[in-house]
């Protein structure tokens, strides 16, 4: 059995996350804890970490405060997996460029894939929920783009380990929305490379 650390960045969609990790990975074990626990867990007990979205400071705003998942995303030798401020603390940590949107988004918005991959639904275009102030303008070298919005980037893997960001809810069930379905297909996508998923 797989076990799914969730580290919970005080997230409001907690529980819907919590509803899609189960669906995606249906015979895993799952642990949650809060960001403020990360100096206490033992991550080798784990198979794959998911950072949630969630409330609070800003990563490039705040990057002292946020240095244990950082140092926990850079050292990590497991997959990882981030969805809207999790993924700006994946792009973040690897040196992307993010930058502040004059409005907050709060709905469904299209995305267009830029890069075929097994994610991709072969639909075009796609469309997620976002609820953030931020966008990623710019990935490094290390972290490849596959999707994108008009604001900017929304879906990013790392070239070389087995990491993917999300700027956007797949757990938020909104009308039409396609973000479950990319979720899902993530996870599948590191199920195939790790046999134990």
């Amino acid at each position: 059995m797989n076990k799914v650390l969730l580290i919970d960045n005080h997230t409001y969609y907690l529980n819907n996350l919590k509803e899609l990790i189960k669906k995606a990975l249906p015979h895993s074990s799952l642990q949650i804890i809060k960001r403020d626990q990360i100096s206490e867990t033992d991550f080798t007990n784990f198979d794959i970490i998911i950072l949630s979205g969630g409330t609070g400071k800003a990563v490039v705003r705040s990057r002292r405060f946020y240095e244990p998942i950082r140092k926990l995303i850079g050292e990590a030798k497991i997959p990882v997996v981030g969805v809207c401020l999790g993924a700006e603390m994946i792009a973040d940590s690897f040196g992307a460029e993010l930058s502040l949107l004059k409005v907050k988004r709060y709905r469904n918005i299209p995305i267009y894939f830029v890069k075929q991959t097994k994610i991709d639904p072969n639909k075009s275009p796609i469309f997620v929920y976002q609820a953030h102030r931020w966008k990623i303008r710019r990935l490094p070298e290390d972290l490849e783009c596959l999707a994108v919005s008009k604001d900017g980037i929304e879906i990013f893997r790392h070239k070389n380990r087995i990491v993917y960001g999300m700027q956007f809810h797949p757990e938020v069930k909104e009308p039409h929305s396609d973000g479950e379905e990319i979720f899902i297909s993530i996870i599948n996508s590191i199920k195939r490379n790790i046999k134990k998923l």
